[in-house]
């Protein structure tokens, strides 16, 4: 499944970026994130772990994620409820001011087949949110 999201806005890409790679603050702002932790970390890759939970249900997963300060930030699955997840972030500056900022969210996955029928519509739904919980987050923040 890919879920594609695309929104402008109006801060930075800095400031966008930052808010995106901060993953520990999640659980603060995000709706069905439970918990965030570090397993691992150097220079600008780190092994981090996100837990949702949907539903009631709970679900861990891990992923390799790579930052690229103020232009993109890449994830790779390690270890969780899914065949495949990779995905990035990228922040792109648009031409009428430096303060407005293209926010794009792409992620390719597949749960596996249980996981899918328990909490398959609800974690694409919970992706897109969380799109607009980073802006929520960046009104907070920034204004």
């Amino acid at each position: 499944m890919i879920i594609e999201h695309a929104i402008d806005v109006d801060y930075t890409c800095e400031q966008m970026f930052q808010l995106v790679a901060n993953y520990l603050e999640y659980p603060e702002f995000i709706k069905n994130c439970v918990s965030a932790k570090t397993f691992s970390q150097k220079e600008n890759e780190v092994l981090a772990e996100l837990e949702m939970s949907f539903a009631g249900i709970s679900q861990k997963f891990s992923t390799y994620t790579k930052f690229y300060p103020f232009e993109k930030i890449t994830m790779d699955l390690a270890e969780g409820p899914f065949e495949k997840l990779k995905g990035y972030w990228s922040f792109e500056p648009l031409e009428s001011n430096a303060h407005h900022t293209r926010v794009y969210l792409y992620m390719d996955y597949k749960m596996n087949s249980f996981i899918e029928f328990l909490v398959g519509s609800k974690f694409k739904a919970a992706m897109v949110n969380m799109v607009d919980s980073f802006i929520q987050r960046a009104r907070e923040k920034y204004s």
